[in-house]
């Protein structure tokens, strides 16, 4: 369970799916990361996230009023079922605005997610990983 930023840099070198949005040269999430604001608010990225995931067969799940729920959980949760040509996926997915901060919380479920089975993929997205997330999307 990270709860330093020195914690969570660990947990990105050791885990691969949530270095995945960075592969295109974008930096990772960190606890105490702030860039400069792109004006887009974490609801409408994550309206545009749940349509592009749609048009991709993904069942979409999101949890509108958090709450009364355990806190932490990620915004969303993406599920496609396996088919002839695609094995099936499930991706959580924290969303963040581009000057938005991952709590403790948040960490620990993303940290226990990444470590429970194999094939879950986890990230944390920002509107400016957009084409790099639409392309983890479109992948069967």
């Amino acid at each position: 369970m990270p709860t330093s930023e020195a914690e969570y840099a660990a947990l990105l070198t050791r885990n691969p799916q949530l270095h995945e949005v960075n592969a295109k040269g974008r930096t990772p999430a960190t606890p105490a990361q702030s860039v400069s604001a792109d004006g887009e608010p974490e609801k409408t990225f994550m309206a545009e996230i749940i349509k592009l995931a749609r048009q991709h067969g993904y069942e979409t799940y999101h949890t509108h009023n958090s709450r009364k729920s355990d806190p932490g959980f990620p915004d969303l949760v993406l599920c496609r079922p396996a088919s002839t040509t695609s094995p099936g996926r499930l991706i959580f997915a924290e969303l963040k605005s581009s000057t938005g901060k991952l709590t403790t919380d948040q960490h620990r479920w993303l940290s226990v997610l990444e470590h429970s089975l194999p094939d879950i993929e986890v990230y944390c997205w920002r509107p400016r990983d957009y084409p790099a997330l639409a392309s983890i999307l479109r992948r069967q």
